[in-house]
């Protein structure tokens, strides 16, 4: 398996899964499976850094209309930590369940892979362990 560049939308590192020549049910299953938790690991992550880059251009801007900091149309404006710390505070706040909820799932995706690996693995030792019989 090989790893690629990550995602500019998501920041996810896709890996590609290598199909095998003599792959068994459980084998493409498993990879199948692996591919799906990919790619609803990837949609969660691109939707929410979207959803937080958009938040952020919301608060810079309602901060720069509250506080009229900008001396030009052209210059722009800095926040300092402190101030973005405010804005990271309530964005974490405001996703609290969203995040739970995907923690939640994360696991639950991860610990059945965990098992299904599991499975795949002893299921190969069984068959290389008991030859195929006429």
């Amino acid at each position: 398996d090989d790893v690629g560049q990550p995602d500019p939308q998501s920041n996810i590192r896709p890996f590609i899964l290598r199909e095998k020549s003599l792959e068994s049910p459980s084998e493409r299953y498993l990879r199948q499976m692996r591919r799906d938790v990919q790619e609803w690991n990837h949609q969660f992550w691109r939707e929410q850094n979207i959803n937080f880059q958009q938040c952020k251009k919301e608060y810079i801007a309602k901060r720069d209309a509250n506080c009229k900091m900008k001396e030009s149309n052209d210059e722009e404006t800095h926040l300092h930590a402190d101030e973005l710390a405010e804005f990271y505070g309530q964005f974490l706040n405001d996703n609290y369940k969203i995040h739970i909820n995907y923690n939640k799932e994360w696991y639950k995706k991860n610990f059945y892979l965990l098992a299904l690996t599991v499975y795949t693995k002893l299921n190969t030792v069984y068959r290389k362990m008991i030859p195929n019989r006429a």
